[in-house]
């Protein structure tokens, strides 16, 4: 099973999102970007949505900003790992 946790950050209108695989199998998620950045960050309220092309998404794992050339990409995950993205604004 991969969850994915959403995050906000602390500065205002940028957040973070985790993808955990808790199998003890690898797996390869498609992760829509553009999506996650739409998504609520608060459960009081509705956060504020972002559009992915007013923002960097950063791969803090691996210290490398991503090339997106969609909105979507595969993402493989090895058993019981992690990958953090933050949105960081341009």
């Amino acid at each position: 099973m991969v969850i994915i946790r959403l995050v906000k950050n602390a500065k205002q209108n940028e957040k973070a999102i985790c993808l955990l695989n808790s199998s003890d199998e690898k797996k390869s998620v498609l992760v829509d970007f553009s999506l996650l950045a739409q998504a609520r960050t608060t459960k009081w309220g509705p956060g504020s949505p972002l559009k992915l092309e007013n923002y960097t998404v950063r791969d803090l794992w691996d210290h490398k900003d991503l090339v997106l050339k969609e909105s979507s990409m595969y993402v493989d995950l090895l058993p019981h790992s992690v990958k953090v993205y933050r949105f960081i604004k341009k």
